[in-house]
């Protein structure tokens, strides 16, 4: 609320915003599931994030830029079936991260594992697809189209990330501003966006991320 109104509200973002209100979040889902590891608590906030956050113009944040989406905290606190890197539990997305392809080498293939941890007691099947946030030619990513997961079990989805290194085109976030200080911004081009699960109307999300990088395979 805004300081001295009585109850008028204020507007503040940023992460001095986001991480108390955050925190607060994660100790409610951890008081209803005292089970939950930390990093499952991570979990269940980032899936059920499923709500854009948007710039002035009205596009689709990256998840470079914003993760998984805004928090919904009612869905984080109900959530008993959660999805996280296979590897790498603790960071929960899945990233393939600046991955090099030699440009002699043709069409190369990566692969990456993520979890579907089914802490609830009923079993689920989800119809799996990707909202992409950032865009570029020369590589694509493809999954299983289905998962299923039983009561009190685990899942596991395979991604894997087809890069064509001569097809590669450097493009940039359309969220992001290409001048800043007045000078032509930096980036790095990446294809990225959210793993989605859906079953009846509920979603669930990873972010998922490759940076292709080409690269000659050179001997000196």
């Amino acid at each position: 609320s805004l300081v001295g109104s009585g109850n008028g509200i204020e507007v503040m973002t940023g992460t001095s915003m986001a991480t108390p209100h955050t925190s607060g979040v994660a100790a409610l889902v951890w008081q209803k599931h005292r089970n939950y590891t930390p990093q499952n608590v991570k979990a269940a906030i980032m899936n059920t994030a499923t709500h854009d956050v948007k710039n002035a113009n009205g596009t689709t944040e990256s998840v470079e830029r914003v993760g998984s989406g805004r928090v919904d905290a009612v869905r984080a606190v109900n959530q008993d079936v959660i999805v996280y890197n296979a590897d790498r539990p603790d960071i929960v997305s899945q990233s393939f991260g600046v991955t090099e392809a030699k440009t002699n080498g043709g069409v190369q293939r990566f692969t990456r594992k993520i979890t579907v941890d089914n802490i609830g007691n009923r079993a689920h099947t989800y119809v799996v697809s990707f909202a992409g946030t950032t865009q570029m030619p020369g590589v694509s990513f493809s999954y299983d189209p289905t998962v299923s997961v039983g009561s009190g079990g685990k899942a596991t989805i395979t991604v894997t990330a087809t890069v064509d290194p001569k097809a590669l085109v450097k493009t940039q976030d359309p969220a992001q501003a290409k001048i800043q200080l007045g000078k032509a911004r930096q980036y790095i081009g990446s294809l990225s966006g959210r793993l989605v699960l859906s079953e009846n109307g509920q979603d669930l999300r990873l972010p998922l991320q490759i940076a292709p990088k080409p690269v000659s395979d050179m001997k000196v």
